[in-house]
């Protein structure tokens, strides 16, 4: 029976061993884990305290008002080259006064253009097909 017990306790062991390195692998891989992110945390607090600090500076100078710049992405930049119609609705659209006239009738237009135009294909300003053709004279190439 003594010798059964002992036998016994010895696979205990065993297990117990398996059961703390398995833990302790695991407990390292998690500090491992939070060592990898805290640095990326740390600086991403410190930029969110650097660009509230930058807007808060910039609403002071302005006396507490918005700035009247609009800030656009690059996407929107290469956008606004692209289609030119575009940049004109994008540039109306947030005046305060009362368009004119002829104001209405050119964003009319941009918006009729914007949304007629077939944009699969870019072309240079004047370049683009007349009626579905090339616009040198005498080609016969449709698009």
């Amino acid at each position: 029976m003594r010798l059964d017990h002992i036998e016994y306790l010895r696979g205990s062991d065993v297990d117990n061993v398996d059961d703390d390195a398995s833990f302790a692998m695991k407990l390292t891989a998690k500090q491992i884990q939070v060592l990898k992110t805290r640095p990326h945390q740390s600086e991403l607090a410190k930029y969110r305290e650097e660009w509230v600090q930058r807007r808060v500076e910039a609403q002071v100078r302005a006396g507490g008002k918005a700035p009247e710049t609009i800030v656009y992405n690059d996407v929107v930049h290469c956008l606004f080259k692209a289609q030119p119609d575009r940049q004109r609705i994008a540039k109306m659209m947030p005046m305060d006064d009362y368009l004119s006239y002829q104001d209405m009738l050119c964003v009319v237009e941009s918006l009729l253009a914007y949304c007629t135009k077939d944009y699969d294909v870019f072309y240079h300003p004047g370049e683009e097909p007349v009626n579905g053709r090339c616009p040198v004279e005498n080609c016969n190439l449709t698009r």
